[in-house]
């Protein structure tokens, strides 16, 4: 019986590492009777440590790891004593191990003169050591690297065993009592710790396949962590030898069979086909380095500021007047099913045709060629969505010279069930996949290109959704497709789990994946479903309110701020605007008062900073206010937002997060 309270503890562990933290989990080989269930019993080096398989959902070891709470039911109905597997990294954390004998002491060494470790998350781990999670670190370390005796590191492509897994030993892994998940949060590595890291890692060539390599470990079979690496530094080693590639992916594809566990072929033939983009005697050397970069040929008085000093500046070029610039790379957010897709398709139409968008929300600056790609909408649905999003242009739409400016500035591309994808990741590096050297000449060749639509981004992105380093890179094509083309390029993408909806979703901080897709944007518009609670206050019947969606433009680096605005879809998904106006009742209005005044005297006093979050937490059934509960109070600041009583301000956390802080100032 204690045994099946055990098995319950796993499943139950596992669904609550994923639902509440976000972290992505898989479940691991189990020990029983003293042996791994890998049925390599004794001889296992890695006992209750390492990935399940299954050719459905875990062939890629821990790349599989996954969130989705009805995938990890699955796997644990399938395999019920499973180890649970956190994967590492961008995803969740930076693991820290700290083995026994020698890894207490040397940590003590190394923080000598340093500042402690931080209070963070911490786990005891079977064999008795310690493991100490940090906030990912951003990339650029080694997984699994031992940096000290003792001490080794666990990030992008490991994964980390936790509780209440079995250990060979016998023993559960456990939280250490003060340092529990549910309890704390996760502290950013020690800038000494860090660097002690970074020194300790071994110089390598640009794609890293430069150095010695351990032959004797790849032909052993190398384990999990190792394969991706390990594979394409020796396909790299090889193509150096300039030896005939099928003989090299026949013996790549056999070293991936010993991979533990096996490496999936067809990810072992991209590493030879990346390694084949260099020239034989050149793979993986720093020779590979472009001769060339962007600061080489920089004249010192072609950047002098006197060019700008002397000159007036060029009049802004507008593609949605007063709100989104010409020739710059921007963002449409908003969750499944919000209508980020007409907005694009709307949007498109608009500027094709010169006719006011979204009702007259916007007037549009520049009139001209569009190319709108859909990645993952065929044909038929595209031909019913312009069809319908035609029509509720009225009268316009039987306009000739409508039509005609229609057919002749409208580019619709569906590339629905095809590679879509505009990088790879090659030697872990993002690179510019073929696809986007094509759309790039295709763009070229589209004369008074005005405005390139993506929909959605996750489509035409390969890299990791988390990596700030990879969503730059992404963003930094994007922009250069502007730049080459002088047309604005926008990309939707979702809003992630933590955003909810309504207003607290119309942040630049919703968006899914790393913030460098919105630092990176230079216009953002968010979209996000009404919440039901609200249709009262907002005067909305009760049977529409799924129709409505709140947006508000939550970036823009052109042009004054914006308030939040309503549309509603029609019968064809198309998104119109509507009139929505809250209503207060006198008690409301007094508190909202209270509430603008509590928020100025904060602000100019200079002391602690309120969001919308810690406002409404705060003053919750606060003595004046008893009827007022967090829910409550977020409304009024939501209809104080709207109505232009409040504005949010970006600011850092005393934890150093970016977070929109309430503001009293107006202009």
């Amino acid at each position: 019986m204690a045994e099946n309270v055990n098995v319950n503890g796993l499943l139950k562990a596992a669904l609550s590492y994923a639902e509440q933290k976000s972290w992505p989990v898989l479940p691991l080989h189990s020990i029983r009777n003293g042996v791994c269930t890998c049925g390599k019993r004794g001889e296992c080096d890695n006992p209750g440590k390492h990935p399940r398989w299954h050719e459905q959902d875990l062939a890629h070891g821990a790349k599989s790891a996954s969130t989705v709470l009805d995938l990890i039911r699955r796997w644990w109905k399938r395999w019920p004593d499973a180890n649970i597997g956190i994967a590492t990294g961008a995803k969740s954390f930076d693991a820290l191990d700290v083995d026994l004998p020698e890894g207490p002491n040397t940590l003590l060494d190394l923080a000598k003169g340093n500042d402690n470790i931080p209070d963070t998350i911490e786990q005891i781990t079977g064999s008795g050591g310690r493991q100490i999670f940090f906030g990912y670190a951003g990339g650029g370390l080694d997984n699994d690297v031992k940096f000290a005796p003792g001490l080794d590191i666990r990030t992008d492509g490991g994964l980390v065993v936790v509780p209440p897994s079995r250990h060979i030993s016998g023993n559960r892994y456990e939280w250490e009592a003060s340092s529990r998940p549910d309890e704390k949060q996760l502290a950013p590595m020690p800038e000494w710790l860090l660097n002690a890291i970074k020194a300790a890692k071994k110089p390598s060539g640009s794609n890293g396949s430069g150095g010695p390599l351990d032959i004797e470990k790849i032909f052993a079979g190398l384990p999990e962590g190792k394969r991706d690496e390990y594979l394409f530094k020796y396909a790299c080693r090889l193509r150096e030898k300039d030896l005939d590639r099928k003989e090299v992916e026949a013996l790549i594809l056999n070293l991936a069979k010993s991979c533990k566990p096996p490496f999936p072929q067809e990810d072992a033939l991209k590493k030879v086909e990346s390694a084949w983009k260099y020239q034989p005697g050149k793979a993986g050397t720093t020779s590979e380095q472009p001769e060339k970069s962007c600061f080489s040929e920089i004249a010192l008085e072609s950047i002098s500021a006197t060019r700008f000093i002397s000159t007036e500046p060029e009049p802004i070029r507008w593609r949605l007047n007063e709100s989104l610039p010409a020739g710059v790379f921007g963002m449409i957010v908003g969750d499944g099913g919000s209508g980020k897709g007409f907005v694009l398709l709307q949007m498109g139409i608009s500027v094709a045709t010169g006719l006011a968008f979204l009702d007259g929300r916007y007037q549009v600056g520049e009139c001209g060629k569009v190319v709108l790609v859909f990645a993952e909408d065929d044909n038929p649905i595209l031909h019913h969505r312009l069809d319908g999003t035609i029509r509720s242009f009225g009268e316009d739409a039987e306009n000739e010279e409508f039509l005609s400016r229609l057919k002749s500035n409208l580019y619709v591309i569906s590339l629905c069930g095809q590679d879509s994808r505009l990088v790879q990741n090659v030697g872990g590096h993002l690179l510019p996949t073929k696809a986007y050297d094509d759309f790039l000449t295709l763009l070229k060749s589209v004369e008074d290109l005005k405005l390139v639509g993506l929909d959605p981004l996750s489509r035409f992105y390969v890299g990791e959704e988390n990596s700030t380093s990879d969503a730059t890179y992404f963003c930094s094509l994007l922009e250069h497709l502007a730049q080459e083309t002088g047309a604005t390029v926008l990309a939707s993408q979702h809003t992630n789990k933590a955003s909810g909806i309504g207003q607290k979703s119309l942040t630049q901080h919703a968006i899914r994946g790393s913030s460098g897709f919105t630092n990176a944007a230079r216009w953002q518009l968010n979209l996000a479903r009404v919440d039901p609670s609200e249709w009262r206050s907002l005067g909305i019947p009760q049977s529409e309110i799924n129709r409505y969606i709140v947006c508000r433009v939550v970036k823009k680096n052109m042009g004054p701020p914006e308030d939040c605005f309503y549309l509603k879809h029609d019968e064809n998904g198309t998104l119109r605007r509507v009139l929505v106006k809250r209503a207060l009742t006198d008690q409301d209005k007094e508190v909202l008062t209270d509430i603008l005044d509590k928020i100025a005297e904060r602000e100019q006093a200079g002391g602690k900073r309120y969001t919308k979050r810690t406002f409404g937490r705060d003053f919750s059934k606060y003595k004046q206010w008893p009827d007022y509960g967090a829910r409550k109070l977020e409304r009024l600041i939501d209809y104080a937002l709207e109505e232009g009583l409040l504005c949010l301000e970006p600011g850092r956390n005393p934890q150093g997060v970016t977070v929109d802080y309430l503001s009293a100032q107006q202009g």
